[in-house]
């Protein structure tokens, strides 16, 4: 005759209505030790396990909410900051989302690509042999034009920069 194996002890799944104190902290974005100072009165316990429901948590934290005549500086200042931060990560991914539809190019990767390709037409011209320059008198101020219409352009995607940051509301 066998002998019948003790089962090992395993704590079950709570109901999916229920959390443990692990997932409640996690779900409302706090530490076990924070959302134990809540004092938060558990729903049923399980041996040293405490379940809590998402109802009874809410109603915690709206009665602390009520409860406070004034909210705190400090936390006032947190949630500021907060919004500050996420202001600031929006217009982030705004202007990389434009960037990757085409929409949007930063002047100064525009400014960039002109430089070197001022550079390059630069080169290219300043390889015509002063000779072949005294036949065609029209190539140093081709030259000339050509440097000038890129500096003008540098200029313009400029501006128009400056004119971008100047003309966006400030939140």
């Amino acid at each position: 005759m066998e002998k019948e194996k003790p089962e090992s002890f395993q704590l079950s799944a709570p109901p999916s209505h229920l959390m443990d104190l692990e997932t409640a902290a996690r779900s409302f974005g706090v530490t076990r030790q924070a959302f134990h100072r809540w004092n938060i009165t558990p729903v049923r316990a399980e041996g040293t396990r405490r379940l809590f429901d998402f109802a009874g948590v809410l109603d915690n934290r709206l009665q602390a909410a009520r409860d406070s005549d004034t909210p705190d500086d400090s936390e006032i200042d947190r949630l500021q900051a907060r919004i500050d931060l996420l202001r600031e990560q929006i217009e982030h991914q705004r202007i990389r989302n434009e960037a990757q539809a085409a929409e949007y190019v930063h002047a100064g990767g525009a400014e960039s690509a002109l430089r070197a390709v001022m550079a390059g037409i630069g080169e290219i011209v300043s390889k015509i042999p002063d000779d072949l320059a005294g036949e065609f008198p029209k190539v140093q101020p081709a030259k000339e034009l050509i440097e000038r219409e890129i500096r003008r352009c540098i200029e313009a995607l400029r501006a128009a920069e400056l004119e971008t940051l100047q003309s966006e509301p400030e939140d």
